[in-house]
């Protein structure tokens, strides 16, 4: 008995000593800050577009709630276009039901006589379409988003 009390004994010291010699700064410490919460909020939409004497499908990025330029690297003339996913800032898809609620459009350059007194009836009255849509061509003339050749002033979704 009073060597099994000698061998615990030792144990203990043992463990002890070892226990104190260990490097602390490269032991596992809890995390002590969480990463930034991931965002939910959708803040682009994907399109699927050709444009026009290409049949290439290629695919663009619309912020949501601004109209977007194509100075922004983004092409002035489409042959077709279809909404395809809404993301987050974390380039997460947003789920389906906001997907579904997701509009776009594409708006022309004002012509002369647009641009003489009725440029905000244009915008206000230029379609929008929608995932329910799926692909609106704008040089067909038989499509409502006909833009007749017409250069594309800005892209807006919300």
């Amino acid at each position: 008995m009073r060597l099994y009390l000698n061998y615990l004994l030792l144990f203990s010291f043992c463990h002890t000593i070892f226990a104190l010699s260990i490097n602390r700064e490269h032991t596992q410490k809890p995390m002590s800050h969480i990463s930034k919460p991931i965002s939910s909020r959708p803040t682009s939409v994907i399109l699927a577009i050709t444009v026009t004497d290409n049949d290439i499908e290629r695919y663009i990025e619309i912020p949501l709630g601004q109209r977007t330029l194509p100075d922004a690297g983004l092409p002035r003339h489409l042959k077709s276009a279809k909404i395809v996913a809404l993301v987050n800032a974390d380039r997460q898809a947003a789920p389906l039901e906001k997907l579904d609620r997701t509009i776009c459009r594409v708006v022309p350059v004002p012509s002369m006589e647009e641009k003489s007194g009725l440029l905000r009836e244009l915008e206000k009255d230029w379609l929008w379409f929608m995932l329910a849509d799926e692909e609106v061509h704008f040089e067909q003339s038989s499509s409502r988003w006909f833009l007749a050749g017409r250069e594309i002033g800005n892209y807006e979704c919300r």
